[in-house]
């Protein structure tokens, strides 16, 4: 090596080398598709929260018109749930101290725990399918 090429290779090993480290494309990659999944996923329960308000809604108008049609009470004024206000607590009472409505709120508490366990069960095979497909 002649005092040329020696200059020449200080002038170059003092340069920063600038260049993508590797495996920056792979990372970003799985950088873009987390952040797609994300996505998908408030999408998913944007259209799950609006399929609920609509379902709570078309259940509303049910009990709405059976209430009128069928059972025959008009529609509700505010003066008279105002006035009945104290009366309130015994309603309920005597409304869900009844055998059925036990029964009736057992069952809606258990299968509100059954939609809980399914949720919780599907993230828990969908964390575990991912960790899968890592490896």
């Amino acid at each position: 090596m002649d005092e040329m090429d020696k200059l020449l290779k200080d002038a170059f090993s003092g340069m920063d080398d600038s260049s993508v480290p590797f495996g920056f494309a792979e990372k970003i990659g799985k950088k873009i598709d987390a952040a797609a999944v994300k996505k998908a996923d408030r999408e998913e329960l944007a259209r799950n929260i609006m399929l609920a308000i609509l379902f709570a809604l078309l259940f509303m108008t049910a009990l709405f018109f059976l209430n009128k049609y069928f059972f025959g009470i008009d529609s509700v004024r505010i003066s008279g749930i105002i006035s009945e206000m104290p009366d309130f607590g015994g309603k309920m009472k005597t409304l869900f101290g009844s055998g059925d409505s036990v029964l009736w709120i057992v069952i809606g508490m258990n299968v509100a725990l059954l939609l809980l366990a399914e949720r919780i069960l599907a993230r828990k095979l969908s964390a575990r399918e991912k960790e899968r497909s890592d490896i």
